[in-house]
């Protein structure tokens, strides 16, 4: 089955839209100058990504249990609309009270990470299970390649834009083309980024909508209001049995301090950049060439699969 026959499957394609367009965001590569520039301080933006981290994992049992409840595909448009609003505060706070601008990144780390934790799995159980009812689940692995190789040259193309659009001697030369005042500090443009991405938003959101998934049969003796309530027992007990097991407390702790810790290694790379007096532009590339590997990543997994099942 060619790669155009696999695309013509809806959900299997919806599933693709929304993945790449939910990560593709403009503002990655100058993430941490980005919040700088807004007024917030290094040890703010430390103590946002660990407010993030911790989010995702307290909110991924109650996301799953209401995946049962809701349905993955409204667990998928809920995501892609919370993800347009925390993008839509950053792109459109006002500057002039660090305070305020700091509960609203708060805030905005707080949804990034709610809807991190819906979307978590569900996409892919859609597709998936598409693929399941077509009998064509052995299809899945190459899903996900051609997953990775398209989030990945999106991701290049998105690097690259992000970066120019933060350099200020990139968008002079844009400003003056249009005739329009050129930007003098990173200040004057730290907001096209983020525009950028929320633009690409609605693309998720209509990936989102696109999908489909078969209608869940309650039974005779069951209601919604039942089924919710029954899930949010669930979530309640789990969440009790969790604090009461110190080996899962440990993982989830654990699992926290590895993901803020990792951020941060990433995140910080453009205050590095920066600090070393890289210019800004030349992030992008830096980002790029990640991709890359990315890419070639995926060639390799498949020529290591082919031989595998030779």
């Amino acid at each position: 089955m060619t790669s155009k026959e696999i695309l013509k499957i809806r959900n299997v394609r919806c599933f693709l839209m929304f993945r790449t367009s939910y990560f593709a965001r403009f503002y990655y590569p100058v993430f941490t100058l980005l919040y700088l520039d807004y007024g917030l301080t290094l040890s703010q933006f430390a103590m946002l990504n660990v407010v993030w981290a911790a989010t995702i994992v307290l909110a991924e049992v109650p996301s799953g249990a209401f995946a049962d409840t809701l349905g993955r595909k409204r667990l998928v448009v809920l995501s892609s609309l919370v993800m347009f609003i925390e993008i839509a505060m950053i792109a459109f706070v006002p500057t002039g009270n660090p305070t305020f601008v700091f509960i609203v990144f708060l805030i905005n780390r707080v949804l990034s990470g709610l809807a991190m934790a819906l979307a978590s799995g569900a996409d892919e159980a859609l597709a998936y299970d598409t693929l399941k009812e077509q009998g064509k689940e052995e299809l899945w692995p190459r899903v996900l390649q051609i997953q990775l190789r398209l989030s990945s040259s999106v991701g290049i193309v998105v690097t690259l834009l992000g970066a120019a659009m933060y350099d200020v001697n990139f968008m002079a030369s844009v400003y003056h083309f249009l005739g329009l005042a050129e930007p003098e500090t990173t200040q004057d443009i730290m907001r096209i980024p983020v525009y950028a991405t929320l633009l690409v938003a609605l693309i998720a959101i209509y990936a989102a909508l696109g999908m489909r998934e078969a209608k869940r049969v309650i039974p005779s003796n069951e209601n919604k209001l039942a089924s919710t309530i029954a899930s949010m027992k669930l979530t309640l007990n789990t969440a009790k049995w969790v604090l009461s097991t110190p080996y899962v407390l440990f993982i989830l702790l654990y699992y926290s301090l590895f993901e803020h810790t990792s951020r941060m290694f990433l995140t910080m790379n453009s205050q590095y950049y920066r600090a070393i007096d890289i210019p800004i532009i030349y992030f992008g590339f830096i980002g790029a060439g990640i991709s890359l590997l990315q890419i070639k990543a995926a060639d390799w997994q498949k020529e290591w699969r082919r031989r595998r099942l030779s």
